[in-house]
């Protein structure tokens, strides 16, 4: 017997063919399904893309019907319009807080001033200091014969010396009390008249 020889390329093949004819008729049957396949792939792609053209045209639709795109120029009035309001808001809100602030501070003000030791020397009181501590004497009691004080009005100041507490003589002792405005030495009624019933 002879047997038939082999290469190495026969082992490595995926299919073998015995003839050059009957190769290609194998490659003629692998080209139709591959044809086929082809022509089933392309289409399932073609179906894809109308897919996703029918979807895109369909969101572009949804889109562009929206208000914004049906009529931009009143849309861009209304927005306009929305932004001068709140920006007029915001302008009346931040005078108001100025006017607010204002009117704080002026009432404040004039508080501080009424408490103002120049307020009290604007309405002719004058405000007495010892000489030279400069401590406020809030009662002539405290102040003896030949002390030093400074007066100080609203415009300048004078050093003084006490001679007698106010409310005594020259002799440093109280008046006698007098009689008040309605009190009489009689011991009768206010009015000074003695009625007799």
């Amino acid at each position: 017997g002879h047997e038939t020889d082999f290469s190495i390329c026969d082992f490595v093949a995926d299919l073998r063919a015995p003839t050059p004819s009957a190769a290609a008729e194998l490659i003629s049957l692998h080209r139709a399904e591959t044809v086929d396949r082809i022509g089933q792939l392309a289409g399932r792609l073609a179906y894809l893309v109308r897919s996703r053209l029918a979807e895109l045209d369909r969101r572009l639709k949804n889109i562009t019907g929206r208000y914004g795109f049906q009529r931009p120029q009143e849309l861009l009035a209304t927005l306009a319009q929305r932004l001068d309001d709140l920006d007029e808001r915001l302008e009346r809100g931040r005078r108001n807080q100025l006017s607010g602030a204002g009117q704080r501070w002026e009432a404040l003000a004039r508080r501080l001033e009424g408490l103002s030791p120049l307020a009290v020397l604007e309405r002719g009181y004058s405000i007495t200091l010892t000489h030279p501590e400069g401590k406020v004497v809030k009662e002539a009691a405290v102040l003896a014969p030949g002390r030093l004080i400074r007066s100080r009005f609203l415009k300048g100041e004078v050093v003084s010396r006490v001679v007698r507490p106010a409310g005594t003589d020259r002799t440093g002792t109280p008046p006698p009390e007098q009689p008040g405005l309605f009190e009489s030495d009689s011991g009768g009624n206010e009015d000074g008249q003695d009625h007799q019933g």
